[in-house]
């Protein structure tokens, strides 16, 4: 993907660039000028190109990718807003003063992405939210009235490249809601398992009366990481299940878990990442309800879904099973949201908060940490805080 992120960026500048040192001509006056005025658009491709065909998947890679390609998107973005605003200016030049003003507008727009692309990166992927819903479920049983979840998804380790400081922010806020139950819908890591060795004693402080509940997603598999050998990635995956077992976390693969309060029960469902093409299809739901009641003692019974990719719902969630509440990560939102609009929603068709079909719900996180950006804008990392009330 990032390969032919980067290829698209070369196309995409090429020709504005070219018209740019042109239109700029008298004050790129020498030879030496006009290539540095193009060599960003040839060389930050390139060094991307680079690294995407060598790659080490390690966390400090992680990083240099990742910023590569956030000055590569910044650069070609510039680059085509002025070369709009010039060639404007120039169908409009008749107009008095109308193309100085335009070339004006466009490098105070270029100044002004810039920022937000500094931001995003220096600051956005540090900005931690804690939303909070309130749910009217008609199937929850009356012990469970207020029952507080806490679900957080996509933490990505590697994204911070074995810093402690906002991993360690994360579980104090996490902490400090008190919630019943902590639920976690997977992307623990970015592409390896070593990933999570400066963070097995954050992971470990995560405790809640009910317990911590956990399921894989897409990258928990490592299935972007390039290996010797099955063997070695299963050998990876397998240690990852270890360590979330040491750290009291309950893995739920297919599997689930009966939650009891006073003569009253609930069931928490997990399944493994079950995601369109390239992602891994090893959900099973049938497998993971078998244990599962219709009701308990004749009396209301609900079933909380966790499952990594929100298009699972859709796909067969909502058409073979009775589930009331389904929750999600994965999106991340793409990681930029203005307003309402996120570039996610061209991708799902449920990309982040809370969606009602047919009396049933499902909750998409933006998630918390990042995958091939490390930057946010507008989607900020979050934490989800779900109360659920009974139907009166």
């Amino acid at each position: 993907m990032l390969l032919r992120i980067f290829i698209i960026l070369i196309v995409l500048t090429v020709g504005p660039t070219v018209f740019l040192t042109w239109r700029f001509g008298k004050v790129l006056d020498t030879a030496w000028k006009k290539v540095a005025a193009f060599l960003p658009t040839i060389l930050l491709p390139a060094i991307g190109i680079w690294f995407v065909t060598n790659r080490v998947y390690t966390p400090e890679e992680y990083h240099a990718v990742g910023l590569v390609t956030i000055i590569a998107l910044t650069w070609t973005a510039i680059v085509v807003v002025l070369a709009t605003g010039c060639i404007a200016g120039l169908v409009l030049r008749r107009i008095p003063h109308i193309e100085k003003l335009l070339i004006g507008l466009s490098i105070a727009a270029c100044i002004l992405l810039a920022g937000i692309s500094s931001y995003g990166y220096i600051r956005g992927i540090y900005h931690l939210q804690t939303t909070h819903d309130e749910l009217t479920i008609d199937d929850l049983p009356p012990s469970f009235e207020g029952y507080r979840l806490l679900f957080f998804s996509d933490f990505h380790l590697g994204t911070y490249a074995g810093k402690t400081a906002f991993p360690h922010q994360v579980i104090d806020e996490i902490i400090k809601q008190n919630a019943d139950i902590i639920l976690f819908g997977g992307d623990l890591i970015n592409y390896d398992t070593k990933e999570i060795d400066n963070y097995i004693t954050e992971l470990k402080r995560l405790k809640a009366p009910d317990g911590v509940y956990a399921i894989m997603g897409n990258h928990d598999y490592q299935v972007h990481h390039k290996w010797d050998s099955k063997t070695a990635q299963t050998r990876s995956v397998t240690k990852l299940e270890e360590i979330l077992q040491t750290a009291n976390w309950h893995l739920l693969l297919n599997e689930s878990a009966i939650i009891k309060r006073e003569q009253d029960s609930i069931a928490i469902v997990g399944v493994e990442n079950d995601g369109k093409p390239p992602f891994p299809e090893l959900g099973d739901l049938r497998k993971a309800l078998q244990n599962v009641p219709d009701s308990l003692r004749e009396r209301p019974f609900m079933k909380i879904l966790l499952t990594h990719d929100p298009t699972h719902w859709r796909r067969k969630v909502l058409p073979e099973t009775d589930i009331q509440l389904t929750l999600s990560g994965h999106t991340h939102a793409c990681q930029l949201q203005i307003g309402s609009y996120s570039p996610a929603a061209g991708i799902y068709k449920e990309w982040g908060g809370l969606y009602e079909e047919q009396g049933r719900r499902l909750f998409v996180s933006k998630g918390i940490g990042q995958a091939l950006l490390n930057m946010r804008i507008g989607a900020w990392p979050e934490i989800n805080v779900i109360t659920l009330h009974c139907k009166k």
